[in-house]
């Protein structure tokens, strides 16, 4: 099978570029692991009830990035969401409480914004790729299901950890993207452990939608998730482990991690927060770009055969975060589309 444009990564920043080539009028096919479009534009159903455990909120400064936000059909859109904020702890995206910068939560859950960005692209989700080699003038990505699938224009939308194991078996063919894979390999992810936990109603309501701790060992931010959503059943809290906290229990089995998460919440919130009557776990090995590494812009290298690779992620463009993820999707699409227009 041969596509135009192939594009590993069902995330935002592969959404946007896939959006962006193909209302260009380019054939592009998106793959990703995943069962589902967001990559870590994440909501979960539990007990029929939505919830965010990736970011909690949609944040940018870009008029288009809004004006898309508001484009999505069919939401109930919460504008300036988080609207009571607690605590002067570090959030994850600091400038998300800049006057510049406007703030929005969806009712229905933040994948409704990756779900349209995916509407009318060939999709294909639950697909592994597992090799990427240049063979006869293309690029050959070998799938787990056997399939091969050719290209000679490839797109990497994954974080960086992730790009770099199909990138570097191509660097022997372009010392520019052995600079390139370098130059990343020194950009690491951010892990982020995850705790959803629900209560009953009847517990106390939080005053505040977030809640960044200022003393904590462990938590870096608390979500009122529930304070989202129409006719909640169950109150929710979404609990956001620190960087530092997460690595040093990233392998740790989720129920040691999640108590411990857990009763900091009991100790800082009140005692009800120790004590959910359901929870579920999330472990983000690589949940963001540490603020100030972020690279000017995506990438895109040619290879032999007239072939090329490009990179976007939120790593790719200043402030990360979901806009920054968008904005390097867009940007790749743009110079692909000029760089190639005398082909076309």
């Amino acid at each position: 099978m041969h596509n135009n444009h192939l594009v590993i990564g069902a995330g935002v920043a592969g959404l946007s570029c896939a959006r962006a080539l193909a209302e260009a009028g380019h054939e592009v096919v998106v793959i990703d692991k995943a069962r589902g479009v967001g990559g870590r534009c994440a909501t979960r159903r539990v007990n029929d009830q939505p919830i965010d455990f990736g970011p909690v909120f949609l944040h940018g400064s870009d008029p288009d990035f809004e004006q898309l936000i508001r484009s999505v059909p069919s939401v109930d859109l919460l504008e300036e969401w988080p609207k009571r904020r607690r605590g002067a702890g570090k959030p994850c995206q600091h400038e998300a409480f800049l006057s510049t910068e406007k703030r929005f939560a969806i009712a229905e859950g933040l994948t409704a914004f990756p779900k349209y960005l995916a509407e009318g692209l060939n999709v294909r989700l639950e697909t592994r790729a597992s090799e990427i080699a240049i063979e006869d003038g293309s690029l050959q990505v070998r799938l787990q299901s056997g399939e091969s699938l050719v290209t000679k224009s490839l797109v990497l939308a994954m974080p960086v950890e992730q790009s770099l194991a199909f990138v570097w078996p191509l660097v022997k063919h372009s010392k520019e993207l052995e600079a390139v894979a370098m130059l990343l390999d020194m950009i690491p992810s951010l892990p982020c452990l995850t705790v959803l936990a629900g209560y009953p109603l009847d517990v106390p309501t939080p005053t505040w939608d977030v809640f960044y701790p200022e003393n904590s060992t462990g938590l870096m931010l608390v979500a009122h998730d529930s304070a989202k959503r129409r006719d909640p059943k169950n109150r929710v809290l979404v609990l956001q482990a620190s960087p530092r906290w997460s690595r040093q229990h990233l392998d740790d089995a989720p129920e040691t991690w999640s108590a411990a998460l857990l009763a900091e919440a009991g100790t800082l919130i009140d005692e009800w927060a120790s004590k959910p009557v359901w929870t579920q776990t999330h472990r983000w090995r690589y949940a963001r770009v540490d603020l100030g590494n972020e690279l000017t812009g995506p990438v895109r290298v040619g290879l032999p055969g007239g072939t090329s690779l490009g990179l976007a992620g939120d790593v790719f463009a200043p402030g990360g975060g979901v806009e920054a993820a968008w904005n390097a999707g867009r940007t790749l699409a743009r110079r692909m589309l000029e760089e190639d227009g005398e082909n076309e």
